[in-house]
């Protein structure tokens, strides 16, 4: 087991360090965000420290893991975006400017990482329903309505049970 260890604590996870803000007692914390931001974490009174923190709370867990028979992910393989650069020339109209650069101000960022937050959100969002498109047009697609117990021809997704056919409304 303890060579598994040492296997996995050698691979380089990428590590954020981010600066506590005072109001939140001050000082910085340390995480693994691929491991999970909340669960592989170090903190500190400098960058060092909460690196160091972190680290040994890695061993830690990867112990823990290992014991338990739990798998271990390894760090993502980067070299595929070798051929990107992060940087984008775009041009928009002028009022689609105008308006994400007072949402930026609200929200007490920058426009560069307004959009970025703004284009993950809606890949977020394209994903899922992407996901629910895949599974509304799966040949086996009939819900069960027959248990729901309500006078309204209004289904909750959530009442459905599956079964017997329900017919969707085409446009």
């Amino acid at each position: 087991m303890d060579r598994a260890l040492d296997h996995y604590l050698a691979l380089d996870y990428p590590v954020e360090i981010k600066r506590v803000d005072e109001s939140l007692g001050g000082g910085y914390l340390a995480c693994i965000p691929c491991l999970g931001s909340q669960a592989f974490v170090g903190d500190g009174d400098t960058p060092q420290e909460a690196y160091e923190n972190l680290m040994s709370a890695k061993a830690e867990i990867f112990e823990d893991y290992l014991k338990s028979g739990l798998s271990i992910p390894e760090p993502p393989n980067t070299s595929a975006y070798d051929d990107y650069s992060g940087k984008l020339v775009l041009r928009m109209p002028r009022d689609l400017h105008a308006r994400l650069s007072l949402a930026a101000k609200a929200n007490d960022t920058s426009l560069n990482q307004f959009i970025v937050y703004a284009l993950s959100r809606f890949e977020a969002k394209w994903d899922v329903l992407a996901d629910i498109k895949a599974l509304w047009e799966r040949p086996d697609n009939y819900w069960d309505v027959s248990s729901v117990s309500t006078t309204s021809s209004e289904k909750r997704f959530s009442d459905w049970n599956r079964g017997e056919t329900y017919e969707r409304e085409t446009a």
